[in-house]
């Protein structure tokens, strides 16, 4: 068979699903409908080369994709066989990223990024922000002593 032999809505379909997919990058959360779409788009190509025996570049081609780009989409999502070393299942990382968005988002830190308790006592207010008032005086003693360590050189010097 070929690709001919694939009804035109159902190529119709896994093109809308991979333009619907193609949206989502690693920031976008599992439930979004642009990642579903993706997970969609997989199933449906894998369904495609089952029911109508066409191999997946020949899938491709009809959508006006390259093999390689339908292969790894798949791939990455487990559907296929093993990833390489080199290459990494997306959903694995998606919860850490999630997390890791999660708390740069949050504009209500608890502590800074050296662990000090932001309390009001704790906090200097700059025009371009709020800074711990701990982590910013071990700032100035280190500069403090850098400075006097120059000047000391070139006054021996």
């Amino acid at each position: 068979m070929s690709a001919n032999d694939i009804p035109p809505r159902v190529l119709a379909e896994l093109r809308d699903l991979h333009h619907l997919s193609r949206q989502a990058n690693g920031m976008t959360p599992i439930n979004d409908p642009r990642r579903l779409a993706g997970d969609e788009f997989c199933k449906r190509a894998l369904e495609v080369r089952d029911d109508y025996g066409v191999s997946l570049q020949d899938i491709s081609a009809a959508i006006g994709l390259s093999r390689a780009a339908v292969y790894l989409k798949i791939k990455r999502r487990g559907l296929l066989g093993a990833l390489l070393p080199s290459q990494t299942n997306y959903k694995n990382r998606t919860l850490d990223i999630e997390e890791r968005n999660a708390k740069l988002r949050s504009k209500n830190k608890d502590v800074c990024k050296s662990g000090h308790a932001l309390t009001e006592d704790n906090l200097i207010h700059y025009p371009s922000g709020r800074r711990c008032r701990k982590c910013e005086d071990l700032r100035i003693q280190r500069r403090t002593l850098k400075r006097r360590q120059e000047r000391g050189r070139t006054q021996a010097s």
